[in-house]
């Protein structure tokens, strides 16, 4: 099941639950995030919060949060399992946070996290926002 929300820069959210693939690219490519940066940007930060799409698909969450027009920063919590003393089983809560992420390939992140590809996710790095050539 793929559930998410948008929360907005003044903390309000918009939810939606039990939806499509499509739906929830569509809702992220077409909901007006230049209009929650500005309002941050413009807005007191004490009273308000960076704009962002969360997607919870069974119980593992992705947070991705556009920072302009080219880029995002993306959260993934996730669960790590292993064995306490070699045998004991346990699960313990993670996560991976991105910042400078192409905002040209969220479908891509969108799509990893919805068929529960974690490797994937885990193996995306920080890209660098610019880079500079010195002689």
């Amino acid at each position: 099941m793929i559930n998410y929300w948008i929360q907005k820069t003044d903390y309000s959210c918009i939810e939606k639950n039990d939806v499509s693939a499509n739906s929830l690219l569509t809702a992220f490519n077409q909901y007006d995030w230049d209009a929650e940066l500005q309002a941050y940007d413009e807005g007191d930060e004490s009273k308000s919060c960076f704009a962002g799409m969360g997607i919870s698909v069974d119980g593992v969450l992705l947070h991705i949060c556009p920072s302009d027009k080219k880029s995002l920063f993306f959260i993934y919590y996730y669960l790590v399992e292993g064995k306490w003393l070699g045998f004991i089983p346990f699960r313990k809560s993670s996560t991976h946070h991105v910042k400078n992420y192409k905002i040209r390939d969220v479908e891509k992140l969108i799509m990893a996290h919805i068929n529960g590809e974690k490797e994937k996710i885990l193996s995306i790095k920080e890209t660098l926002k610019y880079s500079c050539i010195t002689g």
